[in-house]
């Protein structure tokens, strides 16, 4: 079985965020609402790294992804 361990993610690793996002969500984002605004989803995502709401994913010493907690991220207006 593999453990994983979560830690609050800084707003250093913004573009970290910002990259995970885009290449997991990008295409439901254009299918859902027919675009991608880099602008919105970085504001979005700023604001939710400044309210502490991601925390990131690690598989021993990978970071494997982040998750959002205790704040709604919505990414498209």
């Amino acid at each position: 079985m593999c453990s994983y361990n979560l830690e609050l993610m800084p707003p250093s690793d913004f573009e970290f965020l910002y990259e995970l996002c885009k290449s997991t969500m990008e295409n439901y984002v254009v299918a859902a609402w027919g675009q991608w605004s880099d602008e919105i989803v970085r504001s979005q995502l700023l604001d939710g790294l400044n309210s502490k709401a991601f925390q990131s994913i690690f598989v021993g010493q990978w970071r494997v992804g982040a998750i959002p907690f205790g704040a709604r991220i919505a990414l498209s207006r």
